[in-house]
């Protein structure tokens, strides 16, 4: 069970254990400044703005509000903290489709990564493309189109969901886009870093989709994978390079072309093994079979394991959306779904894998379906909050029928003091060096005081010594790192500290098991190459060195020893070639050269 420890000057003490009944109450008021129709749509809750307080980010419904309209491009409503009185701001004429965040181009500012059903913008709008990706200037308010090489590969309508990771364990976040419909299926755009993507992976064109793709690590070999809804398969593994490979033994049977029993999809480790678990709805019309289901990955049997004992199924009602999320904060995932013709969203709740039981219901008059929930700690609780979208009978001119509706489910819990809960990792996971990986938590806030939080890995157990990632990082529940480069331990610890900086107390957490770093299962691009053909002369580095090499139109990187990228030259193509020193300071860094088929690196010591 997780514990969170508040340290007051030098005294120690164990705070309240988290685990408590769940209870939640309706925000039906604080989303009603955004006009919305109907139709699909992807929602996230990021801090764009990096206040230390949650935002919400979508692109919008459909129509947004009328079908042919200018829509509302990137919509972000601004959080302040409490979970509610968020301000919004739109940007651009565009959607609608799915959305993610992050930090494209590694600069400390958070970008977004977008697809759209159909492109209703401009060029010069941020919306001109059906898969895009736009820096941030921090404001959250302002983006930049970077973009070259993406929806170039026969995407022609109809992507939607979207997701950011790292597929290739370069240090840079890719994009994963699925449509829906009879659409162009999945597309994995790799990030070169200079604004410029290439694909490395496509599957389902032209068949049934569905909406979403999240990724992560299914079999725990540190390589990004990812499960998609869609009538060819739903969970695909990387090899580390930005290819994957289907692997649907065990899963439901899919019936014949032309129906997508699979509707939402995601992922979370349920039992704390290190590795993602698949939880998704299904709705096969053809044998009736409809419930949520959730699967393990049995590495030996390279076949799925059914672990959805306790959970829903029905022949009369079908369920809309599914999530993974520690909603008591036991240390153990609980399931977040929604029925359609109950008109509630349910949760249950887990204890490790072996089975799930019903302890909470709130009933939502009037909505159907819904079209996306997204989880967060929005109001510093301590504790995730739930925000549905969904589908509500109601008139409008394009869906008389139906329309979008926002509802909070804000959690109630009462606050006494500082608190701070990690949630990824937990232990056991493999973190490739070079990687990107998110480190996340939760935090609860007394009084919306101001707060901070400092973020440290060890490599030799538990007790350190500890090397600073932040020193004082928003406390947003969200760090974007790229994990060392020199860092090979089976023994990796994260320590987070929230402090209060009102009153100064603070409270500290750690993953309770052990993960690794510099581990990779494959013999993929997270690996250092073997026989290297390049040489570094003179090395240690003065002022300036030179490279040997036998690789041709590479980009080459020098990457510091917290895994951050601080000098990288594009597209080198004539060997030897010199480099300079600039403004490094002195230590021990690598540096990699990266090409289509190829990544050699190379530690370089500069004095």
């Amino acid at each position: 069970m997780k514990k969170s420890i508040l340290f007051i000057s030098s005294f120690l003490f164990t705070a309240a254990v988290f685990a408590q009944p769940t209870s939640y109450t309706i925000d039906s008021m604080s989303f009603n400044a955004l006009s919305l129709e109907g139709g699909m749509t992807q929602v996230r809750f990021a801090d764009v703005n990096q206040d230390g307080n949650l935002d919400m980010v979508t692109i919008g419904d459909h129509g947004s509000p009328n079908i042919n309209a200018n829509e509302h491009g990137i919509t972000v409503f601004f959080g302040n903290g409490t979970g509610s009185n968020w301000t919004l701001f739109q940007n651009g004429n565009f959607g609608y489709g799915g959305c993610a965040v992050g930090d494209l181009n590694n600069d400390g500012k958070q970008d977004i990564a977008y697809s759209m059903h159909h492109n209703m913008g401009t060029a010069g709008s941020g919306g001109d493309k059906l898969i895009e990706a736009a820096l941030g200037n921090g404001s959250g308010k302002s983006w930049t189109a970077w973009d070259a090489g993406l929806a170039s590969n026969g995407e022609s309508y109809g992507m939607f969901g979207t997701d950011l990771g790292d597929v290739n364990n370069d240090g840079l976040l890719d994009i994963g886009s699925n449509s829906f419909g009879l659409g162009p299926g999945v597309h994995i755009y790799k990030n070169l870093g200079t604004g410029n993507w290439k694909q490395t992976f496509t599957a389902g064109y032209g068949g049934t989709t569905g909406k979403f793709l999240q990724f992560g690590d299914m079999d725990g070999d540190g390589n990004i994978d990812f499960v998609v809804s869609n009538e060819v398969g739903s969970a695909y593994f990387g090899n580390g390079n930005g290819g994957f490979t289907l692997k649907q033994a065990g899963l439901p049977l899919l019936p014949d072309l032309n129906e997508n029993p699979y509707g939402d999809v995601s992922l979370g480790d349920i039992d704390n093994d290190g590795d993602d678990d698949f939880i998704f709805t299904f709705d096969n019309s053809t044998t009736g079979i409809r419930g949520v289901y959730v699967y393990k990955w049995n590495k030996s049997a390279q076949s799925w394991t059914n672990v959805s004992s306790g959970l829903p199924n029905s022949t009369t009602d079908y369920f809309t959306a599914a999530r993974l999320v520690d909603t008591d904060m036991d240390g153990y995932l609980d399931v977040v779904t929604s029925s359609y013709y109950s008109s509630d969203i349910q949760i249950w709740k887990g204890n490790g894998g072996s089975s799930w039981v019903n302890n909470f219901s709130i009933k939502i008059p009037g909505m159907g379906g819904v079209q996306d929930i997204a989880i967060s700690d929005v109001d510093h609780s301590g504790y995730p909050d739930i925000l549905v979208w969904g589908s509500f009978s109601d008139g409008s001119p394009y869906f008389p029928q139906s329309v979008n509706k926002i509802r909070l489910l804000r959690d109630v819990s009462v606050v006494h003091g500082i608190s701070a809960n990690l949630s990824y990792p937990k232990g056991n996971e493999c973190w490739p060096n070079y990687a990107v990986r998110f480190i996340t938590w939760t935090s609860g806030v007394m009084g919306n005081h101001s707060t901070s939080v400092k973020i440290e890995y060890s490599t030799t157990g538990n007790s350190g010594p500890w090397t600073v990632i932040a020193a004082a990082a928003p406390n947003n529940g969200s760090y974007q790192w790229g994990v060392p480069a020199n860092v090979n331990s089976s023994t990796c610890f994260i320590r987070v500290t929230a402090t209060d900086n009102v009153n100064g107390t603070t409270a500290v957490d750690m993953n309770a098991v052990a993960f690794n770093i510099g581990c990779n299962a494959s013999t993929g691009v997270g690996e250092v190459a073997e026989g290297n053909s390049s040489v570094v002369f003179p090395n240690p580095m003065l002022q300036s060195s030179v490279i040997y090499s036998e690789m041709r139109n590479c980009d080459i990187s020098i990457i510091d020893i917290t895994g951050s990228i601080v000098k990288k030259i594009a597209n080198v193509d004539n060997f030897p070639f010199s480099i300079e020193r600039g403004n490094l300071s002195a230590g021990i860094y690598v540096l990699e050269l990266y090409s289509e088929s190829k990544i050699e690196r190379i530690k370089v010591v500069v004095e």
